[in-house]
């Protein structure tokens, strides 16, 4: 009777350490889960919102030289339309490199639909820039002057204010980002404490078979009779 009830005892204290093992095993998946996720986190937070925040900058400051540019040229009276062609297509090469460089990031569906707005209001504002130019060819700088301060200018000072509107979405999803990664940050912490929770019950168990093994196969002591 003492063996079966050994036996029986052991029985479940093994199904109990295969539960305990099957937690930990989950645990384990669970927390290489998260990490990965954490890992996707932080390279997002930097390819998608801290280089891309570092571009639309550039953008700012491509759209603003373009603009003194035309700028200098129409208020000094100058007369090189050819070398100012030139100056304006560098820059909207470099314009069109970061915009295709921001296109091949992950973007939100907010920022989907102004990077199409914004492609739109540089092609708009392109023809304005490529009509002015051709009037000022033609010695018309008076029709010229007109047509960038009543179309060309405002259309630029709009395109170059959208810019603002994207850093505002780029800090929103930046800040969900990092509100999403604590919170799995915090939930590996809470299953790193369980998993040392389980092997520190796991160890009592071992100990305890340990002491009880050595109880049942402890010799009886002989008695003598007088």
């Amino acid at each position: 009777m003492k063996w079966t009830f050994v036996i029986q005892q052991k029985l479940k204290v093994a199904v109990l350490l295969g539960v305990i093992m099957a937690v930990v095993v989950l645990v384990n998946l669970v927390l290489q889960k998260n990490i990965s996720d954490i890992n996707r986190s932080v390279n997002s937070i930097y390819n998608d919102r801290l280089i891309p925040a570092t571009d639309i900058f550039y953008l700012s400051e491509n759209l603003h030289n373009r603009q003194l540019v035309i700028e200098k040229f129409l208020y000094r009276n100058e007369h090189d339309v050819k070398h100012l062609r030139l100056s304006l297509k560098g820059y909207s090469t470099k314009i069109d490199q970061l915009v295709s460089k921001y296109e091949k990031t992950y973007l939100v569906d907010e920022e989907s639909v102004f990077l199409n707005n914004f492609k739109k209001n540089i092609q708009q504002y392109a023809s304005l820039e490529d009509k002015m130019l051709s009037l000022m060819a033609q010695n018309r700088q008076t029709e010229g002057l007109r047509l960038y301060e009543t179309e060309g200018r405002i259309a630029l000072q709009n395109t170059i204010s959208q810019l603002s509107d994207l850093t505002t979405i780029q800090s929103a999803v930046g800040s969900k980002l990092v509100n999403d990664t604590k919170g799995i940050v915090a939930t590996s912490n809470f299953l790193s404490d369980l998993q040392i929770a389980l092997a520190v019950i796991i160890g009592a168990i071992i100990t305890a078979l340990v002491v009880s093994s050595k109880i049942i196969n402890q010799p009886q002591a002989k008695f003598k009779w007088n």
